[in-house]
C-alpha cells in the first residue's frame, strides 16, 4: 500500500496538471489573460448553469422538481471547478458576457 505522502503528492500533481490544462485552454498564451474564445465559452457555461443563482426548479404542478434541481446543482459545480482552476475573481465572473458577432 502506498504511503500517505505518495498519495498526497499524486493528488497534488493531478490537480496542478488539470489546473494548467484549464489555463492553456481558456487563456491567451501571449498575454496570460483570458482569451476571447475562452471568455465566450465560460460565459455560455455560466448562463446555462445559472451560475450564481439559486438552483430552484418547479414542475408543472408548481412543486419543487428535485431531479431538475440536482441537474442545475451539478452544472453549477462544473462551472465552479473551472472557475477555481482558473483562479478567476468576482469582477471577471461578473463581466463575462456571451458576445456573438454578426456573421
Amino acid at each position: 500500500m502506498p504511503s500517505a505522502t505518495l498519495m498526497f503528492r499524486s493528488r497534488l500533481h493531478r490537480a496542478l496538471f488539470r489546473s494548467r490544462a484549464y489555463k492553456r485552454l481558456f487563456t491567451d498564451p501571449k498575454t496570460g489573460e483570458m482569451s476571447e474564445d475562452g471568455a465566450t465559452v465560460l460565459a455560455h457555461l455560466k448562463r446555462q448553469a445559472r451560475y450564481g443563482k439559486p438552483p430552484a426548479a418547479t414542475d408543472r404542478t408548481g412543486a419543487t422538481d428535485m431531479y431538475e434541481v440536482g441537474r442545475i446543482v451539478g452544472r453549477q459545480e462544473m462551472v465552479q471547478l473551472i472557475v477555481e482552476a482558473l483562479h478567476l475573481d468576482e469582477k471577471t465572473l461578473t463581466n463575462l458576457q456571451e458576445d456573438i458577432p454578426d456573421e
